[in-house]
Order: structure tokens, then sequence, then C-alpha cells
């Protein structure tokens, strides 16, 4: 206890203030340590409530952030990636069947479950104009879509689709829905420039990227092959030079048929988009040593 007349701290059971001599009061003044602690345990409660405020508000935060980061990553598409088939069939024997199988494309409901289910989720587009045999509207389209552009591996990934051996994997390129056969009595839709791939029936031939340019303005269709890049266990190789073919259509069957001093070449499957934006041909090169090729154009 202290003196509430001049402060002095007193003895326990003092009377009277032995500095002033004043009388000590039933009520005096109680010792300001105690005080002093009250007042540094009252701050304490507040920075521990305060403190304890701050951490709820930022882990309210924080799960609303993590809330809407999920909620953004279920609403971005995701795109999975498929492996290519095999390339192609091993032998000439087996090459012949796949061109029977070709057939499949022309047919709409033999296409398969796999590519219906495609189909589902692409945006609905009017495609009004049919294909006619019209040689004004072949011209026209030849000449708009003509490219000296050479070929690059991701344009003929539907090549590869269309050799599975099950005969299931045209994908939507060249579906009926999507694409229409070109007139085989009209050779003007093939005129002009085009990008051209091919890879070897057997895996020791490798792949060859070019660019194709077709004249069919003179009754016999002329093929020019202009060689860009040769591709062979992961190795590529540029090429120069050109390779010219001449032939014709069979008016039987609508395959074409050319020859030159570098092989033999033939175009059997003939496609235009709906659109008439793209165009796609399939067909075989052989070498004269032998070695047989899957074909195609497209532009």
């Amino acid at each position: 206890m202290f003196c509430n007349n001049c402060g002095k701290e007193l003895k326990t059971g003092a009377k009277f203030c032995e500095e002033c001599g004043a009388t000590i009061a039933t009520n005096a003044v109680q010792s300001r340590k105690p005080k002093s602690r009250k007042i540094v345990i009252l701050i304490l409660i507040v920075s521990v409530v305060v403190i304890a405020l701050a951490i709820l508000i930022a882990m309210k935060i924080a799960g609303k952030g993590d809330t809407d980061s999920s909620e953004k990553e279920s609403n971005t598409s995701t795109e999975t990636l498929t492996e290519l088939p095999e390339l192609a069939p091993d032998s000439e024997e087996e090459y012949e069947a796949f061109l029977d199988k070709l057939e499949y494309l022309t047919l709409g409901d033999e296409t398969g479950d796999e590519i219906v289910a495609v189909e589902d989720d692409l945006v609905e587009e009017d495609y009004s104009q049919d294909v006619t045999d019209n040689s004004e509207n072949g011209a026209s389209i030849a000449s708009a879509l003509s490219t000296t552009d050479y070929a690059n591996a991701m344009d003929f990934e539907w090549l590869h689709d269309v050799t599975k051996s099950d005969g299931t994997g045209a994908g939507i390129i060249l579906d009926t829905s999507h694409a229409d056969p070109i007139p085989t009595d009209d050779n003007s839709y093939l005129n002009g420039g085009w990008k051209a791939y091919m890879f070897g029936t057997d895996s020791d031939y490798g792949e060859r990227y070019m660019n194709a340019e077709i004249d069919a303005s003179e009754g016999k269709i002329n093929i020019t092959l202009n060689w860009k890049y040769f591709c062979l266990e992961g190795t590529t190789y540029e090429e120069d030079g050109s390779s010219v073919f001449s032939g014709q259509r069979n008016p039987a069957d609508g395959v074409i048929t050319a020859h030159g001093s570098d092989g033999n070449l033939e175009l059997s499957e003939f496609y235009i988009s709906k659109d008439k934006e793209h165009e796609y041909v399939i067909g075989a090169f052989q070498y004269p040593s032998g070695e047989l090729y899957i074909l195609g154009l497209m532009r």
C-alpha cells in the first residue's frame, strides 16, 4: 500500500505514514504495480483478439481464392491428345485391301459411332451449296485454293487416320457430313498447286514432304512433284528437284494413273469440304525399285 498524502510505500498494518505522519485510511491506494499489470493484461487480450480476427479474415479470403481457382479450372476445356495410328499396311496386298476399305468414306452411316460422337461436339454450319460438275465452278475453286506451300506433318494427320487397318479412323475431315466427293468427270477441280506428303508402307521407306502441281487443262493430266524434305529414322534431309508424271483418268472408276521416269503414281479418292475451302486427295506412289508409298494431297 501507499500513503494517500505523500505516496510513500507503507509497511503492512501501519496506522501512520513514517514519512509525513498522515493517518492511514482503510481505503488507502493499492499498489501501483498490480494496476499496471491489469493494463498490460488488457492490452494483451485486445492484441490477441485483433490477431485472431485478422487470421479469420485472411483464411476467408484465401478460401474464396481457392474456390474461384477451382471454378476456373473446372470451366476450362481440356484437350486430350491421342496417339497416331500405325502408319500403313506392310505389303502391296495389304495396300490394295486398304484402298477397298476407303469406300466407307462415302457411306455416311458406316463410319462408326466414334465419328458420330465427334460430330455432336461441332458447331452446326449451313452448308447450302452442293458440289456440282460445273467446270467453271471447279476452275474457280482450284484457282482460289492453289498453293505453292510445302507440306508439314500437322497438315496430314488425317491421312494417317484413314489408313487405319480397322477402317474406322477417317475422322471428320473426310466424313460425308463435312466433305463431298469431287466430281470425277471434272478435272478442273484439280488444277493448280497442292501440299503433298507421302509415307512408306514399310517404315524403312521413310516420309517425304513436297509440293505438287497438277495441270489437267490439255486432256492429259500432268503432275509435278517438287521435292523438299525426306525424313528417315528421326533424321530430316533436304531434297531438291522435281519429278513429272503424265497420265489420264479412267472414266470407269475415276482413278488417275500417271507415269514418269521416277515411278508411277495413282490418285484414287477426291474430296472437297462443304464450305469449299479445302480439298483432299488420296493415292499411292511407287518407285521403279518397288518401294510403295501412301500419297496425300491437300490445300
